[in-house]
């Protein structure tokens, strides 16, 4: 019957519903605020087509056009090394293992540009005009 096939899409669905969300929140607040329209259009397309590229490639490398005679699980052994490599990336890129201590101070710079507290450089910048104009007015 194909209302088997309700259970592994419901299960799809639900899964994306939950994922996704957590994706497009990383891939905003990770980037530069500069840069960040750029990475969710990279995070859409990446979602989107690239992903379903590579199942057509992996389908057509390694999925069998007799299921009697083939090994379909080579399809699926592809996709759990892929899942495997994709998480380890995840967590060299993201730097889990030392909980972001070396990128410490470039996120607190930007939590003060976006929360439009005083940074270390605009105080600089404000002492520096400070002291100019302190110069030009003792000197006239």
């Amino acid at each position: 019957s194909a209302f088997w096939m309700f259970i592994p899409f419901a299960l799809i669905g639900a899964a994306e519903i939950l994922v996704n969300p957590c994706m497009y929140y990383f891939a905003y607040t990770a980037a530069p605020p500069k840069v960040r329209s750029l990475i969710q259009a990279f995070n859409l397309f990446f979602n989107g087509s690239v992903s379903n590229a590579f199942t057509a490639v992996a389908m057509e490398a390694t999925f069998p056009n007799d299921l009697d005679t083939g090994h379909l699980e080579y399809y699926y052994f592809l996709n759990v090394v892929c899942a495997l490599v994709g998480v380890l990336l995840y967590f060299w890129l993201t730097r889990c293992g030392n909980n972001g201590e070396d990128i410490k101070e470039d996120m607190q710079e930007e939590v003060d540009v976006t929360e439009r507290r005083p940074t270390a450089t605009s105080q600089q910048l404000q002492e520096a005009a400070a002291a100019a104009s302190d110069s030009e007015s003792s000197s006239d």
